[in-house]
């Protein structure tokens, strides 16, 4: 579940921001999406609202971003693209386009979030109930009206035939931010400060 995140990280050469190469591996992530640029989920402060392209980004007519170099994209798209036109631009997604500094990303702490999520029943059975779940989702507001709601329960109300159960939890999206923001702080250690344009496409 979530949006693909599209974008690329450049640094300051100058007068000009100049496309670098990150291992940020642009992960499908609903929370993060979110987190950086959004207000679809209600109770997550965003670090932005969308900005929109920088002044001086360069795209096209079809939100594409030229680029000098294949070892600019990311290791998933260098993986999938083959063509020599595919390696020569980059796509930014859909809408949602932003941008924010490094050190902006690296200054928000990753959100504790109070949140209503259900636990599948063996997961909760085994959970320690003091760590995050090792599994959940966010529980959504027409649950009530699926055809398995009987299946759903509170920790109070388990039977037998429950399978997912349903707990109001502060969750912490630290853990879950890291692999994004430890590449933030190492790109930031190669050219001290560094600049994430993006945009989305569910």
């Amino acid at each position: 579940m979530g949006f693909d995140i599209h974008g690329v990280f450049q640094k300051k050469e100058g007068d000009r921001w100049i496309d670098i190469s990150s291992e940020y591996n642009e992960d499908r992530d609903l929370y993060l999406y979110c987190w950086l640029s959004s207000t679809r989920t209600a109770g997550m402060k965003p670090l932005s609202q969308p900005r929109g392209f920088p002044d001086d980004f360069e795209v096209d007519e079809y939100n594409f971003h030229p680029i000098s170099s294949h070892d600019i994209l990311s290791p998933i798209k260098r993986e999938h693209t083959s063509s020599y036109a595919d390696r020569n631009k980059l796509e930014m997604g859909e809408w949602g386009f932003s941008w924010l500094l490094g050190s902006e990303i690296i200054a928000a702490p990753p959100p504790i979030q109070p949140m209503t999520i259900w636990v599948p029943i063996d997961t909760y059975n085994a959970w320690d109930k003091v760590s995050n779940p090792a599994l959940w989702h966010e529980l959504h507001t027409d649950w009530q009206q699926h055809e398995d709601a009987e299946l759903y329960a509170t920790p109070e109300n388990i039977t037998k035939e429950t399978l997912r159960v349903i707990v109001e939890w502060t969750y912490d999206f630290t853990a879950d931010f890291k692999y994004f923001v430890n590449e933030v702080r190492r790109l930031m250690t190669l050219h001290t400060e560094v600049r994430f344009v993006f945009g989305f496409n569910a």
